[in-house]
């Protein structure tokens, strides 16, 4: 499994724009917006929370009061199922690495759960502000709030093709934002997130049975039918979309020059002889192009009478 991370840095804006461009070069099969959130309710320093919902509370209407008109990023199902899952029997912990841990003043291991978050684009650090009263009088599910999950999540899915979620460590309760925070809550949280989203990765194969990267099961596909097909679907070539890369090749054994359609010639060639990349293989690279062209008839014949 390839996988790619990429810093947002804080706001929706940027979140949108970066996720937006990586989905469209590299075409995963899912985007996980990873951070550190303040916690609102239900939860304590440390925690760990997968988005069921991401409300965006900055739209509405000021007209003397303001009236809020609630808006969500869409989240995939598959993917909060799968993190139920992992939250559920707790093995995630074991993952944990480096600052990953218990926070002190908890008195307890940490917890994950899957429920709503919201996201605004300022930092709530007063439980008196009146941000802090919109978000308890509109969106009272919510356990956590962040700056980056909705345009993240509204980037990265703006395609239809990426499955979408956001995993949050709570970094602090609102209330003494910053004493937590100079004692280490930023990186406990994060780390701990860390180790979520590698037991989610590490599940993730099993949904909708997509296959891993480098699978063992091997599938015979003729050298000139997969050539014809990659000059059909990338007619610049296997470099084309990183298609090849993200099949879990090697990219530096390719052609560097010549037509589309000799380049593919060499890449089947590579494959016969096993000589393409130590995670490629003739099903990992069907399985991408299926994945970006996932309506293409020649492809699900392919794959079918194999």
């Amino acid at each position: 499994m390839f996988v790619a991370v990429i810093e947002t840095g804080p706001g929706n804006v940027p979140a949108a724009v970066l996720s937006a461009r990586a989905e469209e070069f590299f075409r995963p099969y899912a985007i996980v917006m990873m951070g550190i959130a303040g916690g609102l309710k239900d939860v304590e320093i440390g925690d760990v929370v997968a988005g069921s919902k991401v409300y965006w509370i900055e739209a509405g209407k000021q007209d003397g009061l303001l009236f809020p008109r609630p808006d969500q990023a869409a989240v995939s199902q598959a993917l909060v199922q799968l993190a139920r899952a992992v939250a559920a029997d707790g093995s995630w912990l074991s993952r944990g690495v480096g600052s990953a841990g218990s926070w002190s003043a908890a008195r307890r291991s940490p917890v994950a759960l899957v429920a709503p978050v919201v996201v605004g684009e300022k930092v709530i650090a007063d439980r008196r502000s009146e941000a802090l009263s919109l978000i308890r009088k509109t969106y009272g599910d919510a356990v956590a709030v962040d700056m980056e999950d909705f345009g993240a999540l509204s980037g990265g899915q703006s395609n239809e093709r990426a499955r979408v979620i956001a995993v949050r460590g709570i970094s602090d309760l609102i209330d003494d934002k910053s004493v937590v925070d100079a004692e280490g809550s930023q990186p406990l949280a994060a780390a701990n997130a860390a180790a979520f989203v590698f037991e989610m990765l590490a599940r993730l194969t099993a949904i909708e049975g997509h296959p891993p990267v480098g699978s063992s099961s091997r599938m015979t596909v003729p050298r000139k039918d997969l050539a014809a097909m990659g000059a059909e679907l990338y007619p610049d070539g296997p470099q084309q979309e990183s298609v090849w890369e993200r099949a879990g090749g090697d990219p530096s054994r390719l052609l560097p020059s010549g037509t589309g359609a000799a380049r593919w010639w060499h890449a089947a060639n590579l494959l016969q002889k096993g000589g393409g990349g130590l995670d490629i293989s003739a099903e990992s690279l069907v399985q991408v192009m299926m994945n970006d062209y996932p309506t293409n008839q020649d492809l699900r014949r392919m794959i079918s009478g194999i």
